[in-house]
């Protein structure tokens, strides 16, 4: 690992913590409570990915077993969240008991005005997920360009950063109103 990876492992490590100092601030941990679930894990994972480096290196087989398992408690509290965040849209939607299951962006889209601190909180965490299955994807099929290696950093510290962003910047009851589609009769 060189100079980059520690800076990129350290920025991420403090826009996690500056994220959960802003739901904490705000008063916001029980309303989002999966958020700091999720970093409060991602930042254990990130001190002790550092620990494993430092101790075996960053090509030992302790490090690998540890990033795949680590990744994988990381995905699985990801989708804690977006579940937390479907209850929040159907709740305000009014059919929280009813719904099973179902698309959230269509759910968003039905309410014609939604939360903007949700909608950037959905939209981010849809950026994410896009753009980290994007980036392994190019990865695996540009394996000779290191370039994809730091993308992935990258996108790892997208996501905090734009939730600390979200809960700083945007206030809980602002709302946006969702543009409606008009199709000419024919």
């Amino acid at each position: 690992m060189g100079p980059v990876d520690y800076v990129l492992l350290l920025a991420d490590l403090i826009v996690e913590v500056c994220c959960v100092v802003c739901l904490l601030k705000r008063r916001a941990f029980s309303q989002y409570f999966t958020i700091v679930l999720y970093l409060c894990a991602s930042i254990a994972v990130g001190i002790g990915r550092y620990g494993i480096i430092a101790a075996a290196g960053y090509s030992s087989a302790a490090y690998l077993y540890f990033f795949y398992y680590s990744d994988a408690v990381l995905t699985i509290c990801l989708y804690f969240v977006l579940m937390s965040l479907y209850s929040h849209v159907f709740s305000e939607m009014g059919i929280s008991k009813f719904v099973r299951g179902g698309a959230l962006w269509g759910a968003m889209m039905k309410l014609r005005e939604n939360r903007t601190r949700l909608m950037q909180l959905v939209l981010a965490m849809g950026v994410y997920f896009s753009a980290f299955a994007g980036s392994y994807a190019l990865g695996n099929l540009y394996q000779d360009m290191p370039i994809w290696h730091y993308i992935c950093h990258l996108m790892v510290i997208f996501l905090p950063l734009s939730w600390a962003y979200t809960f700083m910047k945007v206030p809980e009851e602002a709302r946006m109103g969702t543009a409606t589609v008009l199709a000419p009769n024919r």
